[in-house]
């Protein structure tokens, strides 16, 4: 609840601070727009990825790491457009599938099909948080997107981090748990397509996130209760 705190009022704080510098700063916007419009603008992105492709190799199958098959994530930087159809920049990149905290940086390059649609290609690094794994590496990403009117995308991304962790994590039962080996090494790679929100559509994202999970939490399991 703490970080769902945290990063809801770092979201708002980005929008309102954001509106004031557009207001404020010559050439700059809190919205994205081609030449015409601004010389530089914001990248906010709240994005929602489903696993399409993943492909893990362990040092012992039976205890290896099954990890989850979504990830959403939130950038934030800055882009200036170079001419009409260029734009360059970066963005800080936070992450979370479901186990780990993932944290990198991702250079950023957009050309603009036109004066609303963008196809964004990025690659970055990332590094990831956890008690228990532990990352062998610097994790790798790239990235395309196409982009509508700065407020929608449609995102692919590769993702691949090697780590380590203790081989009982995985064991069921007295046998295996003495049979697990102390330390297991694994190789993660997985292709996710997705949705994202941009601009002011980032901050709307996670807000009927939200709505939708605490109404699936009010209602009970969307299967009902088994007799």
């Amino acid at each position: 609840m703490h970080r769902h705190k945290v990063f809801t009022t770092c979201v708002f704080c980005i929008f309102f601070f954001g509106s004031v510098l557009q207001a404020k700063v010559t050439n700059f916007k809190f919205k994205g727009a081609s030449i015409e419009k601004c010389r530089t603008y914001l990248i906010l992105e709240t994005t929602v990825l489903g696993s399409a492709l993943s492909h893990s190799k362990s040092s012992n199958k039976r205890f290896a790491y099954d990890d989850n098959e979504s990830l959403i994530s939130f950038d934030i930087g800055i882009m200036k457009n170079i001419n009409k159809t260029t734009a360059i920049g970066g963005s800080f990149h936070f992450s979370h599938d479901g186990n780990l905290d993932r944290y990198g940086f991702r250079p950023r390059y957009r050309n603009w099909i036109s004066p609303k649609i963008g196809l964004d290609i990025s690659t970055g690094v990332y590094w990831f948080s956890h008690f228990n794994y532990k990352q062998k590496g610097i994790g790798k990403m790239l990235g395309a997107a196409l982009s509508y009117n700065e407020m929608v995308s449609f995102d692919f991304l590769w993702a691949s981090h090697q780590m380590s962790y203790p081989g009982y994590l995985y064991a069921y039962g007295y046998e295996d748990y003495n049979s697990a080996p102390d330390f297991i090494e694994q190789s993660v790679n997985h292709i996710y397509f997705g949705v994202s929100g941009r601009s002011y559509m980032a901050i709307v994202v996670p807000v009927v996130a939200l709505i939708a999970i605490g109404l699936t939490f009010k209602r009970g399991p969307l299967l009902g209760n088994v007799q």
